[in-house]
């Protein structure tokens, strides 16, 4: 399975800091055969200041992500997985996410209140793959209030032809306790967590925080089960 991901040149610190080092030691880290074949990490232009929910140039970002994932559904013939970079992986995926996927076309994170999350999804490529992630687009096109992820759920109620399921919570986001978080906050990541997203927080500095809660919790978890 290969993976796809972007960044803007403010969000390298997940990047360098916290996504690439957590991906399993079964997979290698030399940028050479990651993901069973490869990661296609794609640094986007910086189209707003800080990089950050709803400032000037994000719906724009979000585009030029929706771009990748068009070239991507063109080029691949197996699914892939695509991430954004503010994600820590806890263990290994790849099977478990082709389990997840069964016959269908997506599988995507489910964000709560935010419902299917275009932030980290496995994608099967196809004609109807390819029809749904342009129509986000279109529609995107239409105002700089019309991001990926709520062109994306509208899609799939309206493209019924579309067959896509959310993940399990082992995917985790503070997203489903259905608030913002800001440092201090209490996290509760499940015990069998394999990835957490840490979206549902604005700015990279909070982003990077929220990595840290949840991977201190999760650790005395692990601890304290063994």
């Amino acid at each position: 399975m290969r993976l796809y991901a972007c960044y803007t040149p403010t969000h390298l610190p997940l990047v360098s800091n916290v996504f690439l080092p957590s991906l399993p030691a079964t997979w290698s880290r030399n940028g050479v055969a990651l993901f069973d074949s490869e990661v296609v990490l794609k640094q986007l232009p910086q189209r707003t200041v800080t990089g950050s929910y709803g400032t000037d140039g994000f719906n724009a970002t979000c585009m030029d992500k929706v771009d990748l994932i068009l070239g991507a559904i063109e080029r691949e013939r197996e699914p892939f997985l695509y991430s954004d970079v503010d994600v820590r992986f806890y263990g290994p995926v790849v099977d478990d996410l082709m389990a997840c996927l069964g016959d269908n076309d997506m599988a995507c994170q489910w964000d709560g209140q935010g419902g299917m999350c275009a932030g980290f999804m496995v994608i099967r490529p196809s004609d109807r793959a390819y029809s749904l992630w342009r129509r986000v687009r279109d529609e995107m096109k239409k105002g700089p209030s019309l991001h990926d992820q709520d062109m994306l759920n509208l899609g799939i109620k309206d493209l019924l032809a579309v067959a896509c399921v959310p993940l399990p919570t082992r995917y985790w986001t503070v997203g489903l306790a259905g608030s913002v978080w800001r440092p201090g906050r209490p996290v509760n990541p499940p015990a069998d967590m394999l990835v957490h997203h840490a979206n549902w927080t604005i700015g990279v500095a909070n982003k990077l925080a929220l990595l840290e809660a949840v991977r201190l919790v999760r650790e005395g978890v692990t601890k304290a089960s063994s």
